[in-house]
């Protein structure tokens, strides 16, 4: 009654497979499907390579602790410069108390264990699938 072939001696096919196949849709279907399972594993999954690499590696964290000492250093001389240059203004000689060392080593602890905090975080968050910054992900930046 329905011929499936317009032309009698001719079969239509898409993809390689004939249109007359019981399990034509399945075959393109799964065919597609490969298609795309390459074309992500092609194109993607290098870059969530290189993304868990950056965020799981400890080289952030590490440059980060490494740039604390001059960091602080940096923050207290400044502070100190200021200071003495209001002393002077007041006609003040330097009253420098002696806890400025012990201020400056609770300050680079604490900046160390904020670093530290943040980089456990960071990598929680990663394993979570939150949505991690650009600038969290830069390493040698």
């Amino acid at each position: 009654m329905f011929n499936k072939t317009p032309f009698k001696g001719t079969s239509r096919t898409s993809s390689g497979y004939s249109y007359d196949d019981d399990q034509f849709a399945s075959k393109v279907f799964g065919e597609i499907a490969r298609k795309d399972w390459q074309d992500y594993r092609n194109t993607f999954m290098p870059v969530h390579e290189i993304f868990k690499t950056a965020v799981m590696s400890d080289d952030l964290t590490k440059q980060q602790l490494d740039r604390i000492p001059g960091n602080i250093d940096a923050q207290f001389k400044q502070s100190q410069a200021q200071a003495s240059a209001i002393n002077e203004r007041m006609g003040l000689s330097n009253l420098n108390t002696g806890r400025t060392d012990i201020s400056k080593g609770l300050a680079q602890v604490f900046a160390e264990n904020s670093a530290r905090t943040h980089g456990k975080e960071r990598k929680m968050s990663a394993i979570a699938g939150a949505n991690i910054s650009p600038q969290d992900a830069r390493v040698n930046q």
